[in-house]
């Protein structure tokens, strides 16, 4: 480093001691005022003011460089994850499982009172608390196939396991199978980030 010869070269202590007291909350005057009375030349205070001033730019960064992490390993950047067309399928078949249960659900709900009138004084009480609670599930049901088609939608593991376990509730029947198979498979999990 070259030094003009005009220029004193600034203390290191001093400049420490100058950035620290102003981190403090010291003004300049009192932190001159401070060091004159300890002894120190005006001319080296000046000098390690100026260097206390001075902001130092940050070294530039190469872009090999920015793509290197602390421990030397490269970063890679993860590609979008492509979502398999079965699970769009799957999504769908959540959605519109979604609008039959919470029709069925809204259904229940207005057939409650017509029905009242058909039954018995007697079983009209347990009848309509019944349908009430059933139609309440179902409605519930429908909104949970909501979350459900758009966890699937955005490749949410959660919401992969949550239609596994569907399917597998409802074996008895032929179409949980296709999602369980399609759920199940490598090029699926990778996807959502799963193995």
């Amino acid at each position: 480093m070259i030094i003009p010869k005009n220029r004193l070269m600034a203390n290191p202590e001093l400049v420490d001691f100058i950035k620290k007291e102003r981190n403090k909350g010291f003004t300049n005057k009192n932190i001159r005022d401070a060091l004159i009375n300890a002894g120190w030349l005006a001319k080296y205070i000046d000098e390690a003011f100026n260097e206390a001033d001075v902001v130092k730019p940050l070294p530039k960064i190469s872009a090999q460089e920015e793509q290197v992490i602390p421990n030397g390993e490269e970063v890679k950047e993860k590609p979008d994850k492509e979502r398999p067309s079965g699970v769009t399928v799957i999504a769908i078949f959540h959605f519109i499982f979604a609008i039959l249960n919470i029709s069925v659900g809204v259904l229940f709900l207005l057939g409650n009172s017509i029905l009242m009138g058909m039954v018995p004084p007697e079983q009209a009480a347990f009848l309509g608390a019944y349908m009430m609670w059933v139609s309440i599930f179902i409605l519930v049901l429908g909104v949970a196939y909501i979350e459900i088609g758009i966890g699937l939608l955005k490749l949410k593991n959660w919401a992969r396991i949550t239609a596994i376990i569907i399917s597998i509730l409802t074996i008895f029947s032929i179409l949980p199978i296709i999602p369980l198979i399609i759920l199940f498979k490598k090029s699926t999990k990778e996807a959502f980030g799963v193995g």
